[in-house]
């Protein structure tokens, strides 16, 4: 599939789920068995359910999110995203009550892209800046 081709496919996996959350075009976007490397998994959890659970978490958690592409770059086979993501927490978020607290979190993602659905996923995003502003843990003064 040509890079302009994958890259279109990122885009509509961030605009029509990621932020309107329709998860029903998961199924369409991902590989049955995709390979999901990102450090919010645990237990090494991959799959189209795994993606739709934990899209599902954050959708009630911060009903709403709006998670805006800032760049992207794409290979033959890869689609790398720089994203930003913001929202407010109004769900609860893993055992954390809803605080109403804004945040502002940024990410970068690598999709690689075979038969035409992302088959691979790595993403690396600031878990830590989330829990501090949505003032789940003091922040981190000696990292600043």
């Amino acid at each position: 599939m040509p890079a302009q081709q994958n890259v279109n496919l990122v885009r509509k996996l961030f605009d029509e789920v990621y932020n309107k959350e329709n998860l029903n075009l998961c199924d369409e976007i991902f590989a049955q068995n995709i390979q999901c490397h990102d450090p919010a998994i645990h237990n090494g959890k991959s799959g189209v359910q795994t993606i739709k659970q934990m899209e599902n978490m954050y959708n009630k958690a911060f009903p709403g999110k709006k998670i805006k592409i800032d760049d992207v770059f794409a290979t033959d086979d890869q689609v790398a995203v720089r994203w930003t993501c913001t929202g407010t927490q109004k769900g609860e978020l893993q055992g954390i009550s809803p605080t109403n607290k804004n945040c502002k979190i940024t990410g970068i993602s690598i999709f690689r892209i075979s038969n035409g659905k992302i088959s691979e996923m790595w993403q690396n995003w600031d878990r830590l800046g989330l829990l501090e502003q949505i003032g789940e843990i003091q922040p981190a003064h000696a990292l600043h």
